[in-house]
C-alpha cells in the first residue's frame, strides 16, 4: 500500500475487521428533477438500506452548475437551503480534493445533469477513484468510440 493511501487502507480494514457498514460516499452532480428526487430518495430510505444490507449510502457533495455542497458526514434533509447558501463554487476538482484529503472510499459520481460537456469530467473522476452512474442523455448518446475508451479507462483505474 502505498504510503499516501494508508488511511484510506486502514479504514478499510477496520470495517471488513469489525464488521462496521460499508460506506458508500456519493457525489451528486445535478440536482433538479431527476437529482433532486434521487437524493431525496437516498436520505429517506439510507436507514432502512443499512439495517437491511449493512450499506452505508452517504452524500457527500452535491454541485450543480454554480454551487457545491460538501459534507464528509453527509447531507442531511436540508441539503436544498445549504446549497443555497453555499457560498462555495462548483469545482469537479474540488469533490475530487475533498474525497482524496478525506480519505473517501468506495466513491460513485452520478451525472444528473443535462449538460453537453460533463461527461468531460468523466476521466478525472474514473482516476481519482469514482465509479460512474449516469441518467444524462446527452452524455448516454456520444459516440461509441468514447463509450469503449471509457470502458477501457474504467478497467485501468
Amino acid at each position: 500500500v502505498k504510503k499516501a493511501q494508508l488511511h484510506k487502507a486502514l479504514n478499510v480494514i477496520h470495517g471488513e475487521v469489525f464488521g462496521v457498514s460499508k460506506k458508500i460516499n456519493i457525489a451528486i452532480f445535478g440536482h433538479g428533477g431527476v437529482g433532486g428526487a434521487l437524493i431525496n430518495q437516498i436520505l429517506k430510505s439510507k436507514n432502512d438500506i443499512e439495517k437491511r444490507k449493512g450499506i452505508n449510502l452517504n452524500v457527500f457533495a452535491i454541485a450543480n452548475s454554480k454551487k457545491l455542497l460538501l459534507n464528509k458526514q453527509g447531507v442531511n434533509a436540508n441539503w436544498e437551503q445549504a446549497i443555497i447558501d453555499s457560498h462555495t463554487e462548483s469545482s469537479v476538482n474540488d469533490v475530487i480534493l475533498f474525497a482524496k484529503n478525506n480519505h473517501l472510499e468506495n466513491l460513485i459520481a452520478v451525472d444528473n445533469t443535462a449538460s453537453g460537456t460533463f461527461h468531460n469530467n468523466y476521466k478525472p473522476l474514473v482516476e481519482a477513484g469514482f465509479d460512474l452512474v449516469s441518467s444524462n442523455k446527452i452524455a448516454n448518446t456520444i459516440s461509441h468510440a468514447f463509450y469503449k475508451d471509457l470502458r477501457v479507462h474504467l478497467k485501468e483505474h
